[in-house]
C-alpha cells in the first residue's frame, strides 16, 4: 500500500506599508477672522487615503466633512470660526486615515482683524482696458496675514484724492462687478453680488487718464473702528511707439516715428500735433571721443522724426503733459527696460558712417518674397529688399536718405518699382538660368 502523500500548504503573508509622508495636509495653520455676523469658512484638504475628521474645540472651530460622490471618504473638511468672544483663542484639527490609523494635525487659531490693506498685481491701469482685480488682506495685531476672508463684506469707493485740487475725482476709474465682466471669480463673490454686496476682491477699470484713489472698509459693525485701506492708481492711455523695437541709425541718417494708441487689441494711429503727449530725447550719450557740445540725435518738434547727429545712443520717449509726477508711469516697448516716470521709449543706437572701400557696413544679404528663397519661378512678381549691417552684425535702419545702388541682370529680371533709397525692388523674372545680383551702400545725403 502507497504512502498516502502529503501535501503542504505556504501561505504568504503580505503587509503593505504606506509610507507617511504619502499623508498630507495643505496647510499646518490657519488663522480665521473673528466675526458676529457670519462664519468665514477654509478648505482644509488631506492627501494619501480616506480620512475622519475632528477639531479638538467646536466651541472654537467646526470641522464640516466633504464626501466624495457619496461615499464615506473625505479628503476635505469645512473649517469655520465658531468663537464668540473678540479674543485670540485656537484648536487643533485632527485628520485620521480610516485604513492606517496615521493622524495629521492642523492648528486654527481666531483672531480679530486689527488692519486691512489692499493688494493689486500693478497701480497702473489702462483706459478702456482689461479691468484690474484689487483684494483685501487683513492682518491681525502682530501682522500676520489671515488665511481667508471668504464671505465677509467690505465696502470699496472710488475717493477723493487729497494731492489733487479737483472737484473732478470720481471720474477716473470706475467699480465693476464680475458680473459685468468676462472674468469668473470665486463662488463666495459670485453669492455675495447676488445679494447686491461686494467682498474682499473687486475690479476697477480706467475712464480717463490721471490719478484716482480706491477705498475699502469692512462693512461689519465690529469692526468699524478698522481704518480703511487706501490705494492709488494711476490711469493711462496705452500709447505706444511705432516702430516698437531698438533702432540703429546711420549719422545723418533720421527715422520717422509714428504714435498709436492701443485700445481692447485694436491700434489707433494719432495725428500730430499730440494733444496730450509731447516727446523728448533723454539720455544722450555719446561715443569715446564724441563731443559734448553737440547731441547725440535731434528731434523735430512737431512731428516725431529723429536725425542722428553724432555717434552714441539715446532714449526717445512719449510723456503724458498732466501725470502728476508723484506716480511712475512707465511703458515698456520691447527691446528697452524703461525706468523713468510717464515715458515710453526707444533707444537709439547710432552707427558710423566710413568709406565704402573700408567695408565697415555691409550689404550681407537679401530678403526674397514670397518664398525666401533663391529658386525663383520664370514670370512671377517678387519683392526683393537689401539688408545692411555693421561689422557686429547689428541691422542698420534704412531711411529714406540713404542711398543704394543695385544692378539686377535685365536679361533675367524686369523691375516694375524701387524705392527711392534703393533698398526695396519689385521685380519680375523673365527668364530661366543663374545669374546674380549686386547692391552697394554709398551715402548718406545730407538734408
Amino acid at each position: 500500500m502507497r504512502p498516502a502523500r502529503r501535501f503542504f500548504l505556504l501561505a504568504l503573508v503580505l503587509f503593505v506599508v504606506v509610507p507617511s509622508c504619502a499623508f498630507k495636509l495643505n496647510v499646518p495653520k490657519v488663522l480665521l477672522p473673528f466675526s458676529r455676523e457670519m462664519r468665514v469658512p477654509f478648505v482644509l484638504e488631506a492627501e494619501g487615503g480616506c480620512y475622519s475628521w475632528r477639531s479638538m474645540h467646536y466651541n472654537i472651530v467646526a470641522v464640516e466633512p466633504f464626501y466624495e460622490d457619496g461615499t464615506a471618504c473625505s479628503q476635505k473638511a469645512l473649517l469655520s470660526a465658531q468663537s464668540t468672544q473678540p479674543i485670540k483663542l485656537s484648536s487643533a484639527v485632527i485628520a485620521e486615515e480610516h485604513v492606517t490609523g496615521h493622524t495629521l494635525r492642523c492648528d486654527v487659531m481666531v483672531d480679530v482683524i486689527d488692519s486691512i490693506e489692499v493688494l493689486s498685481r500693478t497701480r497702473e491701469i489702462y483706459v478702456e482696458d482689461s479691468p484690474l482685480e484689487l483684494a483685501v488682506r487683513a492682518l491681525d495685531v502682530k501682522g500676520n496675514t489671515f488665511s481667508s476672508l471668504s464671505g465677509m463684506a467690505f465696502e470699496w469707493s472710488v475717493a477723493k484724492d487729497e494731492d489733487v485740487d479737483s472737484i473732478e475725482w470720481s471720474d477716473k476709474i470706475r467699480i465693476l462687478k464680475y458680473s459685468e465682466a468676462d472674468y469668473s471669480p470665486p463662488d463666495h463673490i459670485v453669492e455675495l453680488e447676488r445679494a447686491e454686496k461686494q467682498g474682499d476682491r473687486i475690479l476697477v477699470s480706467g475712464i480717463t487718464t490721471g490719478a484716482a484713489v480706491v477705498k475699502v472698509r469692512i462693512r461689519e459693525s465690529t469692526y468699524k473702528k478698522v481704518a480703511a485701506a487706501v490705494v492709488r492708481l494711476l490711469v493711462l492711455e496705452n500709447i505706444v511707439l511705432i516702430p516698437a523695437h531698438d533702432v540703429h541709425l546711420l549719422v545723418g541718417a533720421f527715422i520717422e516715428y509714428r504714435v498709436a494708441k492701443v485700445v481692447q487689441g485694436k491700434i489707433t494711429e494719432l495725428e500730430f500735433p499730440l494733444e496730450h503727449y509731447e516727446l523728448e530725447l533723454r539720455d544722450q550719450v555719446a561715443a569715446p571721443g564724441g563731443s559734448e557740445l553737440l547731441p547725440v540725435a535731434k528731434l523735430e518738434g512737431k512731428t516725431a522724426a529723429v536725425r542722428a547727429v553724432q555717434l552714441g545712443q539715446s532714449s526717445l520717449v512719449v510723456v503724458h503733459r498732466s501725470i502728476l509726477l508723484g506716480f511712475r508711469a512707465v511703458f515698456c516697448t520691447a527691446g528697452q527696460l524703461c525706468t523713468l516716470p510717464s515715458v515710453v521709449g526707444h533707444r537709439l543706437g547710432v552707427k558710423e558712417v566710413v568709406k565704402a572701400e573700408q567695408h565697415t557696413f555691409l550689404i550681407s544679404g537679401f530678403s526674397v518674397y514670397p518664398g525666401d528663397r533663391w529658386v525663383l519661378e520664370v514670370q512671377r512678381e517678387y519683392a526683393i529688399t537689401v539688408e545692411v549691417y555693421d561689422r557686429d552684425s547689428t541691422k542698420v535702419y534704412l531711411s529714406d536718405n540713404l542711398r543704394i545702388t543695385h544692378h539686377f541682370s535685365k536679361q533675367y529680371f524686369e523691375e516694375l518699382t524701387s524705392s527711392p533709397n534703393g533698398s526695396y525692388h519689385v521685380v519680375r523674372v523673365l527668364r530661366g538660368g543663374t545669374t546674380g545680383i549686386r547692391a552697394e551702400l554709398v551715402s548718406v545725403l545730407q538734408q
